[in-house]
């Protein structure tokens, strides 16, 4: 038997696995390797790598639509002439922004998001995009301008561990093993969710808030610990903007703030004395915060709570490593989408925000859509809107594993390999801060192209492969690893890859003239406050609650994979609702519940369970039959970062047929 290294990129703990070679070439098993900085651990989701590319579903031929909406299979070439005539034809009749460019959640930590903006510029077009439009990039943003990057939770030096938005059990399982070792050695934890989740079992403080209502959590903490005068002279002096900090404080109502939570004083207060006495402490805020309307301020009022409470437990991990530069500097124009509404957003990450593309679809600006290993039409905010804006394209190509409903949408679909079939360099960062470059193995044949293969291809026929000048996988990421003295086959020799970053604290950063900004007058100049002060408060309507599609399976990953019956077992899109909130609609587990917003009406499972607050509802996003972003609405995006608000929506319901 032979034993290949995988690096399950379906979280961020980036586990590292052997996979065991049969001598036929199929896969006996999937395990953690115990010599790695990851001590052997691998849950389901890890497990089960290998069985994705068998899935149901899955695209391994190239597929055309036809007039009757009937796909006809292709060779690849066709495929990929068709796809280079239609985007050339875009690029001469309306310009080369015209096609924007998406690379979705598959790219995470990959090296192909890289790759995708580089083919997008040399293009000439302006509308690349990347999953940071959703995902983490909104945080990222609000820290950076706040503390000069976003940290990473030191665990092993905290005395306090507080998990803001963040479900470690289900989504970093890894990191949750660490945690619990931290509580068992004596590290105080508090929770801050509308639901119970299993690191509520540890004997934590829980703070069941209401979705939504973060900022307002946030501001009567500080405001506690203002009146408590726990704010250290020694943290005050490392900040610029307290006196302001302190003058908007005095205009809050702590009472008032705390019933828009739903908390009481007491509970609130011995959260708020542990943060600030109980130190170092250590704040993980999870995606959940940035899915709101107001999540860029949110990130920000957390992160100024971290600031005033000390960054002892904090390191900042430097991403990515010097990589080589690509051979040419291209040459591209045209009006970037977002640009204008999301200044904040675009100036930081340099792409689109594409969050808005259907507008610009609609205006007639966007012409034709490439998607690389993305499903806009399930995971974007306000599915219906995009439906209608996607078919009015005059082309859209997706490249993916699977027949997802985005590529029955398109035109041209082209076959990619799945994760087990192609080598992948990970950026990665470990539970305790190390930074490091791994490199994943392909273990099964490919049935589908890689993205290096895909775009070398795309730039031959195009007219600019002299700068992409690599044939295969390995050539591109040696040419990437050539500056730090490594090569593919150095990093398959160490399980554990290269480490070129570790333990780098806050002054670490500071010496790179970074500062704490409590206030930060950059935004001002996009016409933001400089302080993310809370907003009016709006009171749901009587016949409303709150649902939040913020829930998280341990076997799930994000939207993805909902086709591999061994990560989706016999789960379904299932509504957990407080038996106080079931009761007064006379709804029971298992009964089928109508949920409703505006035109649209999706059904689901009913869950009754103590572990989540009344008033509100909880579901997984991600069901292709019960898709929750039809409830999502553009008008409601944040004002700075334009992230959707996913974790706070007003819905009726009531049980179906009663």
């Amino acid at each position: 038997m032979q034993e290949k290294k995988l690096i399950c990129g379906l979280c961020a703990c980036n586990c590292i696995l052997k996979a065991i070679i049969n001598e036929d070439g199929s896969v006996k098993e999937v395990k953690g390797d115990p010599e790695s900085i990851t001590g052997g651990f691998a849950c389901s989701k890890g497990r089960a790598l290998t069985k994705i590319p068998k899935a149901k579903n899955r695209i391994t031929e190239a597929l055309v639509k036809q007039k009757d909406g009937s796909f006809k299979s292709v060779t690849m070439l066709e495929a990929l002439e068709l796809l280079a005539q239609k985007m050339l034809a875009i690029k001469q009749d309306f310009g080369a922004s015209a096609f924007a460019i998406h690379s979705g959640q598959a790219a995470v930590r990959r090296q192909f998001s890289r790759l995708t903006g580089y083919f997008s510029h040399l293009y000439g077009s302006v509308n690349y995009s990347g999953i940071g439009t959703t995902c983490n990039v909104s945080k990222r943003i609000a820290y950076t301008m706040t503390m000069g990057g976003l940290p990473k939770c030191d665990y092993l030096n905290a005395k306090t561990i507080v998990l803001w938005g963040h479900n470690a059990p289900n989504t970093h399982p890894y990191d949750w093993q660490v945690i619990k070792n931290c509580c068992a050695n004596g590290a105080k934890l508090i929770i801050i969710n509308p639901q119970k989740t299993e690191a509520c079992r540890e004997g934590c403080l829980h703070l069941a808030l209401k979705p939504g209502t973060d900022i307002y959590l946030a501001w009567a903490i500080l405001k506690i610990a203002a009146q408590q005068k726990w704010f250290t002279e020694q943290n005050i002096a490392a900040t610029s903007g307290f006196e302001a900090l302190v003058s908007s404080l005095e205009n809050l109502d702590t009472a008032e703030m705390l019933d828009h939570c739903g908390l009481t004083l007491p509970e609130v207060n011995k959260a708020t004395k542990l943060i600030f006495q109980a130190t170092p402490t250590t704040i993980m805020a999870g995606t959940a915060i940035e899915l709101q309307q107001h999540g860029f301020q949110t990130a920000r009022a957390i992160a100024i709570i971290q600031a005033m409470c000390g960054t002892k437990a904090l390191l900042f991990p430097k991403m990515p490593p010097a990589y080589a530069p690509f051979p040419v500097k291209p040459s591209f124009n045209g009006e970037m989408v977002g640009a204008t509404e999301y200044p904040v957003f675009t100036d930081f990450v340099g792409y689109a925000q594409s969050n808005i593309l259907s507008k610009s679809i609609n205006e007639g600006k966007i012409k034709g859509l490439l998607i690389v290993g993305g499903n806009p039409l399930a995971t974007w905010a306000n599915s219906s809107v995009n439906q209608r804006s996607f078919a009015k394209l005059d082309f859209m190509a997706v490249m993916d594993n699977f027949l997802t409903i985005t590529a029955k949408a398109a035109d041209l679909i082209i076959p990619a390999a799945c994760p087990t079939e192609k080598y992948e360099l990970l950026e990665c960062i470990s539970s305790t801060g190390e930074v490091y470059l791994n490199l994943s193995e392909a273990v099964l044949p490919a049935k589908g192209l890689n993205e290096v293969e895909f775009f070398k291809a795309m730039a031959d026929l195009l007219g600019f492969g002299e700068a992409m000048p690599w044939q295969n996988s390995l050539t591109y990421f040696d040419y990437l690893l050539k500056p730090l003295k490594l090569n593919c086959q150095s990093l398959l020799q160490n399980s554990n890859g290269f480490h070129y970053a570790a333990n780098r604290k806050l002054q670490d950063i500071q010496k790179e003239n970074t500062s704490i900004n409590l206030t930060v007058p950059k935004l001002a100049e996009y016409g933001y406050s400089t302080l993310p002060l809370p907003p009016v408060y709006e009171k749901p309507a009587a016949d409303q609650i709150i649902l939040t599609t913020c829930d998280k399976s341990r076997n799930l990953v994000h939207s993805r994979y909902r086709n591999v019956k061994e990560l989706v077992k016999n789960e379904e899109p299932t509504l957990k609702l407080n038996p106080n909130t079931a009761s007064f609609y006379q709804i029971i587990t298992g009964d089928t519940v109508q949920i409703k917003r505006g035109e649209h009406t999706l059904l689901a499972k009913a869950l009754v369970t103590e572990n989540i607050t009344e008033g509100t509802a909880a579901i997984m996003h991600g069901w292709a039959n019960c898709n929750v972003n039809y409830f999502t609405r553009l008008e409601e995006l944040d004002a700075i970062s334009g992230f959707p608000n996913s974790a706070a929506i007003p819905i009726s319901l009531k049980k179906y047929g009663g």
